[in-house]
């Protein structure tokens, strides 16, 4: 229960206004940091897509093909079974080769499941 200053109870207002002094801010003002923000990082969008791929692949411990660009600028397709994603590296058994690949993430171009 709420009490005035000589203890006498006393009804609540919540409903209140702003002050007339107090000036309101536009939304787009009040938000124009966030909305920047969000449309620099729109082109992290693929990268980011890329990444909860190979994630969900490493818990499931699929088997994937990924596409790497290689430094002559040829691209190869790796079969791996993922293993491990951290660092910026994917690591994942190639069973073809029958050796553990560690590969950039920086360098993949795609992932697929095999089916």
């Amino acid at each position: 229960m709420a009490v005035d200053a000589e203890g006498r109870p006393r009804a609540l207002e919540r409903a209140k206004l702003a002050s007339p002094g107090a000036t309101a801010t536009a939304p787009a003002d009040t938000y124009a940091d966030l909305i920047e923000r969000l449309r620099t990082g729109a082109g992290d969008s693929d990268a980011a897509w890329l990444e909860r791929e190979l994630d969900q692949a490493v818990r499931a411990r699929s088997i994937i093909d990924v596409t790497v660009r290689l430094p002559d600028g040829s691209a190869r397709v790796f079969r791996l079974e993922a293993t491990g994603l951290g660092g910026g590296r994917l690591r994942g058994r190639d069973r073809g080769a029958d050796v553990e690949r560690t590969l950039p993430l920086s360098h993949i171009d795609g992932v697929a499941p095999v089916e």
